[in-house]
């Protein structure tokens, strides 16, 4: 995968023909290989970052999720890279480099995004099977505790800690912070979440009431739900990262614009 270093080192080589090919008083040619410096100045001091997010990116397109000891990592790159973006916006350039910036802001717009978009997805990744994790246990508890033919009573209130379950889980998940690519997975957890302690709460209130009858068609009813199917970290990946594939094409896709206008540029001004 090409990653943002590649596009620094397009930009050196024009900076070398722009500088060296003919005289230094002509205007476009030295004003071009001015702000190329300028440009590439600015991009060298973010080249460890670019370099980190690069190896993150190309692991993450393997479908593996960065740790939690890369995903600080990539919160400083992520940071070091829109510090980057705002400096190149800053600068001026010539008309003739006026489209290679537009370029190479965008290519800078893509990769900010793509970093932020690495670390939401990892992080959510790790965090959300963590707050699902009870649920399988409690689940089975519960399914126990009904069998046991309790008085009423006990089975409400068994029903109920089941219920306060779910409730601290969407609590949880309500306080992530989404990525775009897992958001349609993410709603489709909570509607199971939701769907499941709606039930269960009908449940209480039968067992409660001691309706036998109304109890026992909601029991089917909540054993054919299953519950709800916990967000596996191997299946977020697997649902993400066609999403952010796409993403990475997008920037590739922009990489290799920058770089033919590179070339274009450079003939333009030695010719």
């Amino acid at each position: 995968m090409i990653v943002q270093l590649a596009c620094m080192t397009a930009l050196l080589v024009v900076v070398v023909c722009a500088a060296g090919c003919g005289s230094q008083t002509e205007t476009p040619r030295t004003d071009v290989a001015a702000y190329i410096e300028r440009a590439n100045a600015v991009q060298l001091r973010s080249a460890p970052a670019v370099r980190q997010a690069g190896a993150i990116y190309a692991e993450q397109a393997k479908g593996r999720l960065a740790p939690a000891r890369q995903l600080r990592e990539l919160s400083s790159a992520e940071a070091a890279l829109e510090g980057t973006r705002e400096e190149l916006s800053a600068l001026s350039p010539p008309s003739e480099a006026r489209r290679l910036h537009d370029l190479l802001l965008r290519v800078l717009d893509l990769d900010v995004a793509l970093t932020r978009q690495t670390v939401r997805l990892a992080s959510y990744a790790q965090n959300a099977p963590r707050i699902l994790r009870p649920l399988g246990p409690a689940g089975r508890r519960l399914g126990r505790r009904l069998k046991r033919l309790d008085a009423p009573e006990e089975q409400a209130a068994s029903i109920g800690a089941y219920v306060s379950t779910l409730d601290r889980m969407l609590r949880g998940l309500g306080r992530l912070e989404v990525p775009s690519v897992l958001r349609p997975t993410h709603e489709d957890q909570v509607r199971r979440l939701e769907k499941t302690r709606s039930l269960a709460r009908q449940l209480r209130l039968a067992a409660a009431a001691a309706d036998a009858e109304r109890l026992a068609r909601l029991l089917m009813r909540f054993a054919k739900a299953g519950g709800t199917t916990l967000l596996e970290e191997r299946e977020l990946a697997k649902r993400g990262l066609a999403s952010y594939a796409a993403q990475l094409r997008r920037l590739e896709s922009a990489q290799g614009r920058l770089v033919r206008e590179q070339i274009r540029l450079n003939r333009e001004i030695t010719a």
